[in-house]
């Protein structure tokens, strides 16, 4: 025997009013009492918890549940929930515990895996994966998830949204943009998608433009001695007097006015500063920790 009409209407009231504790006092002592082994009212308890982000009580419920029934797919998606969940409150207070995402993730696979064809589960399920991995920076295997829940559902608000923060981890500038440029018209109020909208359109700008850390071959962090020390490198490896102007083959092909490429300069390299070697001083303003920091003549 399960939970009556009135049962449930009283449940959902506690549920609606934010009466957590009523609806938990109700359960435990009139439903379970004599439906000791009724699997709805188990839900039921699980899913006021829930609302009242007790979420090791859920965690602590569902396992009760599963131990009965491992295939039970409102357990398993309640349990990956409150992982999330765990972890989203945890995280908001700087203490991030990964350990809770990674278990959270076998919880939604899990479910998954015991009916694929239940798609009105499964489009919660895959959401619910997508977020977690997205929070793991597993960009490649969350953008899959998170197409999975919009392949069921192409209006899905928050896949779509966790779908382009999946394509920025996997450094699809472009692809970013549009669908995040999508969510922001679905919700143009929306303050936190405007933010992620903006940073997406920031990487791709970024993407765009000559990156001088990866032409110099030091990291964002190289401290400035370092950058000069790479930019010095490559100046003397370009330098005309070394390219060009010391071999006679070379210099006469200069004079006649023909292309580096034409050359062969550098052992057929990319000439990183450009202009075939005729102009050496260079000033950089900012892009570089510390800020601009002058030039580097030769």
């Amino acid at each position: 025997m399960g939970p009556s009409k009135s049962d449930d209407n009283k449940i959902a009231f506690s549920l609606d009013s934010g009466d957590f504790t009523k609806g938990l006092e109700y359960l435990d002592k009139v439903v379970l009492v004599f439906s000791p082994a009724c699997s709805k009212a188990k839900i039921l308890k699980v899913v006021v918890l829930l609302s009242s982000k007790d979420y090791s009580s859920v965690i602590s419920e569902t396992g009760f549940i599963l131990k009965e029934d491992e295939n039970n797919l409102e357990a398993l998606l309640l349990r990956g929930r409150a992982y999330y969940l765990a972890y989203h409150d945890v995280a908001q207070r700087r203490k991030i515990n990964k350990g809770k995402l990674r278990l959270a993730v076998e919880d939604y696979k899990a479910a998954l895996a015991l009916d694929p064809d239940h798609l009105a589960h499964n489009v919660h399920l895959d959401l619910g994966l997508c977020n977690v991995l997205v929070k793991l920076g597993r960009g490649k295997d969350a953008l899959s998830s998170c197409s999975e829940a919009l392949n069921i559902d192409e209006e899905l608000l928050e896949a779509l949204v966790q779908r382009g923060e999946a394509k920025l981890l996997t450094e699809d500038w472009e692809g970013a943009v549009e669908d995040l440029k999508s969510a922001a018209q679905k919700s143009p109020q929306d303050m936190n998608i405007r933010e992620a909208l903006t940073r997406a359109e920031k990487a791709l700008k970024m993407s765009k433009r000559k990156d001088w850390y990866r032409i110099l071959g030091v990291s964002k962090t190289a401290l400035v001695a370092e950058i000069k020390r790479a930019y010095k490198k490559l100046a003397l490896q370009w330098h005309p007097d070394k390219n060009v102007l010391g071999d006679d083959k070379k210099r006469a092909k200069y004079d006649r006015g023909e292309d580096s490429e034409d050359m062969g300069m550098g052992g057929g390299g990319f000439n990183p500063f450009g202009g075939g070697g005729q102009h050496f001083t260079f000033t950089f303003y900012g892009g570089f920790p510390g800020g601009g920091f002058g030039g580097f003549h030769f």
